[in-house]
């Protein structure tokens, strides 16, 4: 949910701070939300994409750490999640 509440208030932010640059309207703020589903292997996959994974210095530890997500995924949840994701569209017309 942090994630979310940041995404949503950076789109704000923007938003807000479009009108200092030339544009003709006010901006307005679009977002598109969804449930996505990942098995535990997708889930980790993704995971090691992720910044926080990526700045672990030992490549072991990260790993392990992966399996163990996969593996309590696989264990508690069926298989697999379900993560909500917002993409926020900010849109204003230019003169």
């Amino acid at each position: 949910m942090i994630a979310v509440e940041l995404g949503e208030r950076l789109a704000v932010v923007l938003a807000r701070n479009l009108p200092t640059v030339d544009v003709v309207a006010e901006p307005s703020i679009h977002r598109y939300r969804w449930d996505q589903r990942y098995t535990a292997r997708e889930y980790t996959e993704l995971k090691r994409t992720d910044s926080n994974s990526l700045a672990m210095a030992d490549p072991e530890a990260r790993d392990a750490m992966l399996a163990e997500v996969e593996a309590l995924i696989d264990e508690r949840y069926d298989g697999w999640i379900v993560r909500p994701v917002t993409a926020s569209l900010v849109m204003a017309r230019r003169r």
